[in-house]
């Protein structure tokens, strides 16, 4: 998971749930199944590259970090709350992603 999201997450967390809950969040991710991956600098080219070609709708800079990820590790199943993006994104390696839940 890019760190990247690591905002959005304890934003609904804390909103939803309270600080408590987003501590308890941070300080059990590194127990967890989930890596976080921080973005190179061809991560951050493709960021921008995504961000160019789905200017019109409106994808923003996270989404685009986790497809950008994807891209780089050939993930094709996506978690996320927000599927709009995701669909509209055609990765370089597959027809579309496989969007989870």
């Amino acid at each position: 998971m890019p760190q990247t999201v690591l905002a959005e997450i304890a934003y609904l967390i804390g909103k939803n749930a309270g600080v408590k809950t987003v501590v308890d969040f941070l300080q059990g991710l590194s127990a967890s199944r989930f890596t976080l991956v921080a973005l190179t600098d061809k991560d951050i080219m493709r960021v921008g590259e995504i961000l160019n070609e789905y200017a019109d709708s409106r994808i923003d800079f996270v989404d685009a970090s986790v497809m950008a990820i994807a891209e780089r590790y050939g993930i094709i199943q996506i978690l996320t709350l927000d599927q709009r993006d995701f669909r509209l994104f055609r990765p370089k390696y597959c027809k579309n992603f496989d969007i989870l839940p």
